[in-house]
């Protein structure tokens, strides 16, 4: 959890997933897949063996297999990845957060290491699936031509606001806006 103090009263609390996007690459750098988020620890090694080892198997191929292998490999992890199962982390951040509004306002925000996993649930479900059905209908890519409409699309940040979906926090008690 992050918390940002402006100094006049506005203190903003958020994680930090929506502004991490981890590109596994083959060394002419197009993309092998992607994780979306911020992630555990162990988690994120993890995925990194397992995307190493597929690297390791794809790179290999002739560059045209490989392409479409990849896309492929998209397409399935994509359907794999359940309705219910992308459901379940949406479905405990509200319970945890219907308990917090229950138990009164002395308890603390979720600690950092709960927020975490909570993030890992759902850039591992929800947003990694929507990373993979954009990667399984797009052409080969390089991180730089498509890493905006992952922000937007899959994160949920506009790299083009300056202010990155803070502004209305930032500003909203600004003494000199008319």
């Amino acid at each position: 959890m992050l918390t940002l103090n402006f100094g006049n009263g506005t203190v903003v609390n958020r994680t930090l997933r929506g502004n991490v996007a981890t590109y596994i690459c083959f060394s002419n750098g197009q993309i092998l897949d992607l994780l979306p988020g911020i992630y555990e620890p162990n988690k994120f090694r993890e995925c990194l063996k397992k995307l190493s080892l597929l690297a390791t198997e794809m790179a290999r191929l002739p560059y045209a297999e490989r392409t479409t292998a990849i896309r492929a490999y998209h397409k399935s992890e994509s359907q794999r990845i359940p309705m219910e199962e992308v459901l379940q982390p949406i479905a405990m951040i509200i319970r945890n957060k219907l308990s917090k509004e229950s138990e009164g306002k002395n308890r603390k925000n979720i600690t950092a290491g709960t927020a975490l996993y909570q993030d890992t649930m759902v850039n591992e479900t929800v947003w990694r699936k929507q990373a993979h059905e954009i990667l399984a209908n797009s052409a080969p890519q390089l991180p730089q031509l498509i890493n905006k409409r992952i922000y937007r699309e899959v994160l949920h940040t506009d790299l083009d606001d300056p202010y990155l979906g803070l502004g209305s926090s930032l500003f909203a008690s600004y003494p000199f806006e008319k």
